[in-house]
């Protein structure tokens, strides 16, 4: 037996406990996640590989495609495209988004970040580009704004380095100093979450914040998994989406303050959709397939 095997065993029974003790204060734990507490909109097809979502301050939902720089505003009661801009003629293979303020930031596979002022409805706006130098690390998929230390944080989803294959890695950019603090960055060993899941490894395609907690919750589309980590980095929460086959493949992943987790499926062969859960002091949703 490998010494990995024998550490996945012995963690085994402790998981459960954390789990089970720390669940009661869980940001997951307000979500029913249940057929009663969704609704789900199919997306126009332009929007076919969405693949991030991003909440403003007062409650705007935002949402990009794949590889062209175009940001979309979603109305979530009706599912519908409000406004839409993009950044120039840019291209790149984009993978998170953000808002801090009035300003988009837009997230590349290579850690490239794009900064943008949000637009007018069918405009161009201007952008700047800058580069983290974290290329050589991972294949990055999320992005989110930690207002607590005005930093964005880069979610990795395929460490390069072998000897961080079997990490968690979340990068903090400062907007303060505009380059990458080391001291916030989070290595997390995902054996834990492993255990939980019964499976061989975990890629985390999207990531959120709750203001309220400074809890970060993640989505794993291959795994269709929700993942729950405190600020510093230690893990609260780690299930499957119990409605796992209304997820074709869940990108995107955001958390409203007015009770309402988003998560975002890529079309694939079908339609994308945009499932809304409600918590549990809100009331039961109508749904919409």
């Amino acid at each position: 037996m490998s010494p990995r095997t024998i550490l996945l065993t012995c963690l085994l029974f402790a998981c459960s406990l954390v789990s089970e003790t720390s669940l009661a204060s869980a940001v997951l734990a307000q979500f029913p996640l249940d057929a009663q507490h969704l609704k789900q909109w199919k997306l126009p097809g332009r929007l076919k590989e969405i693949s991030g979502l991003a909440i403003s301050g007062d409650n705007r939902l935002y949402a990009h495609n794949d590889e062209s720089a175009t940001i979309y505003e979603l109305d979530h009661t009706h599912g519908k495209i409000v406004s839409e801009f993009r950044l120039g003629k840019v291209r790149d293979d984009f993978e998170g988004i953000a808002v801090v303020n009035e300003q988009i930031y837009l997230l590349s596979s290579t850690g490239t970040l794009y900064r943008s002022p949000i637009g007018e409805n069918g405009t161009r706006t201007r952008y700047k580009k800058f580069e983290t130098g974290l290329e050589k690390n991972c294949e990055f998929e999320g992005l989110t704004y930690q207002a607590k230390k005005n930093a964005l944080l880069l979610l990795c989803k395929t460490p390069y380095k072998k000897k961080r294959r079997h990490q968690l890695q979340i990068y903090s950019w400062s907007l303060d100093t505009l380059s990458i603090d080391k001291r916030s960055t989070l290595r997390i060993d995902d054996t834990p979450i492993l255990t939980q899941l019964q499976s061989k490894h975990v890629l985390p395609s999207g990531i959120t914040i709750d203001v309220e907690t400074g809890n970060l919750l993640l989505v794993a589309a291959e795994q269709k998994a929700l993942i729950e980590l405190n600020e510093n980095g230690t893990l609260i929460h780690v299930m499957r989406i119990p409605l796992h086959n209304q997820h074709h493949q869940p990108e995107g992943i955001a958390l409203s303050t007015e009770g309402l987790l988003f998560i975002a499926d890529e079309g694939g062969n079908q339609k994308a959709r945009l499932s809304i859960y409600s918590n549990r002091d809100n009331p039961p949703c109508a749904n919409n397939p």
